[in-house]
Parts: structure tokens; C-alpha cells; sequence
């Protein structure tokens, strides 16, 4: 690959483009790619080419001082070594170009254009070969028998490289790691332990009937976010879903200091 030095500060601009992999998920209908990252609530405009924006400081991306620009690395299993890896996550085949700043482990990039997509080769309900895609909030990876459980709509490669609008593939992705969905699951179960200790305390001191609903209302729904945790075929909600609990408890809690 031909490159030349364009600045020791910036990096290298590129003469030809650089192929690499990254993390995204794809949201919605109609689909939308969206990075996984700090930022991963700005979808990409992932059928033409895309100049690098810094949303903090405004500045050219990549800058060497910032963490700007378009995040990859050179294979896929390079992946798990810089970020989290999460199951309904998919990974993009993109092409880098212009000022590309090269690190230990990836680089950043001014200009990106997604090639394709690749959902895991295995079904996100059972781990058995996937061969569908399922559209949804989240789209995801499906085997037959479990697409036609679910009874919803399913999509083929061809018919998902359609809807994209760029090529559709399975790849062997790397798994999620277990302690991700253990430790979502075990915080979950601590705050509905919590949110029990909150409504016994409503009982026992004889509070007012407004405390006491308010207090079963909140055991109820933190209950039922810590089934979903169970459940749950991906750690990427649990964050979420701690945070409500964490609601819950402390508007019970209130209750039960300020209205008695």
C-alpha cells in the first residue's frame, strides 16, 4: 500500500484506502448503523463516504491531543482488545482514507465508507448456525427454527444486503463475555433485594397508603427489570435498566422519609 508522510503530528495521509473492521449495531426500521462508542446515538450515513467530526472541540479530526475520528482495527478479533464486545453487536468492513492516525492496537481515521456488514454466524436466541437476519429495535442474527418461533418477519442475505444497502455477511464474531450479563444480573437482584427492604419498612412503620403503594410499585417494576435481566440475550441494556432501579428505590425511599 502506497502511503506518504504528511505531518509527524497528524499522522499519515493516506494514498490509497485502508480496509478495517469496528463495532456497530443496527437500529430501527428503516435501518440505521450506529457505532458503538460514546457517540453511538449518531448514525452513520454508511452508503457514501463520511468526513470525521469532533463533537467536543470542533477541531479537524483526528487530532493527536483528542480521541476524534473514525475508530477500527485490522482484524476481527483485534476487536475484543479495544473494546467491549456485546452479542447483538455487528461488525463493519470499512474503508478508511485521508489523515489516519496509527496506535498500538487501531487507528483513526478522517474519512470512512462502510463496505458491508457481518452479523454473527450464530442465532442470537439458540447459538445454533444463523442464517437470517431479524429486524427489530435491534437487528439480529437468526436461525430458521428460531425465526419462524418468534413468527417475525425475517430477512435472507440478499434481502438484508437490500435493506442495508450494502453487502450482508455472517462472520465468526467474538463472544460476549459471560461476566458482563453475571454481574448485570447480579445488580439487579441487589437492587430488588433493596427495593424488598424499602417496602418491609413501609409496612412495619405503619406508613401511609400512599408510601405503601408507591413502595410496591417500585418492588414490582424492579422485579420485573431484574427478570429481563435474566433473560436478557445481551448485557447492552443492563446499564439502563440499573439506572431505573436506582430510580425506583430512591423515589421509594423519599416516600418513605418525607411522606411517612
Amino acid at each position: 500500500m502506497r502511503q506518504r508522510l504528511h505531518d509527524l503530528e497528524l499522522g499519515v495521509e493516506v494514498d490509497e484506502p485502508l480496509r478495517r473492521f469496528k463495532l456497530a449495531v443496527v437500529r430501527g426500521t428503516p435501518p440505521r448503523v450506529h457505532p458503538v462508542g460514546r457517540y453511538r446515538r449518531r448514525s452513520y450515513e454508511h452508503l457514501d463516504p463520511r468526513r470525521a467530526v469532533c463533537h467536543r472541540h470542533g477541531h479537524r479530526a483526528p487530532a493527536v491531543d483528542c480521541t476524534c475520528g473514525f475508530h477500527a482495527v485490522s482484524t476481527i478479533d483485534g476487536l475484543e482488545r479495544v473494546t467491549t464486545v456485546l452479542a447483538d453487536s455487528v461488525i463493519l468492513d470499512v474503508e478508511l482514507g485521508g489523515t489516519v492516525i496509527e496506535h498500538e492496537r487501531g487507528v483513526r481515521a478522517e474519512e470512512q465508507a462502510v463496505l458491508g456488514v457481518g452479523f454473527p454466524d450464530r442465532c442470537s436466541w439458540c447459538s445454533a448456525a444463523a442464517s437470517l437476519v431479524v429486524p427489530g429495535r435491534l437487528w439480529r442474527s437468526a436461525c430458521v427454527g428460531c425465526s419462524a418461533h418468534l413468527a417475525r418477519r425475517a430477512l435472507t442475505r440478499a434481502e438484508a444486503t437490500a435493506e442495508l444497502g450494502v453487502d450482508v455477511s455472517f462472520v465468526r464474531a467474538p463472544a460476549e463475555p459471560r461476566r458482563l450479563r453475571s454481574w448485570g444480573i447480579a445488580r439487579a437482584v441487589g437492587m430488588t433485594l433493596l427495593s424488598i427492604v424499602v417496602s418491609v419498612l413501609a409496612l412495619r412503620s405503619s406508613a401511609a397508603a400512599t408510601t405503601v403503594a408507591i413502595s410496591a410499585v417500585a418492588l414490582a417494576t424492579s422485579a420485573a427489570i431484574t427478570v429481563a435481566a435474566a433473560r436478557s440475550r445481551s448485557a447492552r441494556p443492563h446499564g439502563d435498566w440499573f439506572v431505573a432501579q436506582c430510580a425506583c428505590v430512591t423515589l421509594a425511599s423519599l416516600a418513605l422519609r418525607f411522606v411517612g
